[in-house]
C-alpha cells in the first residue's frame, strides 16, 4: 500500500491538470470580483455625473426664475430622467431614487441619487444580493441678483 501510495505521489503525469483544477475557480472568482468592482465603480461614476448635472441645472433654472422649491425638484427629476436614458446599465432597469433639498434662502440646490446595484458574482454564489449606491451633489447660487437671460457661449473654452 505504501509503496502504491508513493509511486502516485512520485508520479508527475497530469500534474498540470490538477494544479489548474484547483487554480481555475480562485482565477475566475477574481475576475468576476474585478468585474463586479469595475462595474460598480462605473454605476457610481454615471450616477454622480447626474447628480452634478442636475444639481447644476437646477441653480441655473432658480437663477432665470423665482422658482419654488416643488419647482426646483420637479426641474431636478426631469433632468435625471431625460439624462438617465444615455447611461448604459440604465437602459432595462430605471429605478433611480431623486431626493432634492433647497436650501432656505433658495440659492443652493442639494441632490442625491440612489440605485440599487446587483453585483453578477455575488448574485451567482449566494443569491439575490442588492448594494445600493448613494451620491450626492451641491450647486449652489453665487450672486445676490436674478439674472433675466443666461447665456453660453460654445465657441470659448
Amino acid at each position: 500500500m505504501f509503496k502504491v501510495l508513493r509511486s502516485l505521489i512520485d508520479r508527475i503525469d497530469g500534474s498540470v491538470a490538477v494544479v489548474f483544477g484547483i487554480a481555475a475557480p480562485v482565477l475566475i472568482g477574481v475576475a468576476g470580483v474585478a468585474v463586479d468592482y469595475a462595474r460598480f465603480n462605473s454605476t457610481r461614476a454615471d450616477l454622480q455625473g447626474l447628480a452634478d448635472g442636475a444639481a447644476v441645472a437646477a441653480v441655473q433654472s432658480m437663477a432665470v426664475a423665482n422658482m419654488s422649491s416643488g419647482a426646483t425638484a420637479a426641474t431636478v427629476d426631469s433632468y435625471v430622467k431625460s439624462n438617465a436614458e444615455g447611461i448604459a446599465w440604465q437602459k432595462g432597469d430605471k429605478q433611480i431614487v431623486v431626493a432634492t433639498k433647497v436650501d432656505s434662502a433658495n440659492n443652493a440646490v442639494e441632490v442625491q441619487l440612489s440605485k440599487e446595484w446587483k453585483p453578477m458574482l455575488a448574485h451567482v454564489l449566494i443569491g439575490e444580493v442588492k448594494t445600493p449606491v448613494v451620491v450626492e451633489s451641491t450647486a449652489k447660487m453665487v450672486g445676490s441678483g436674478k439674472a433675466c437671460v443666461v447665456g453660453l457661449n460654445q465657441s470659448e473654452d
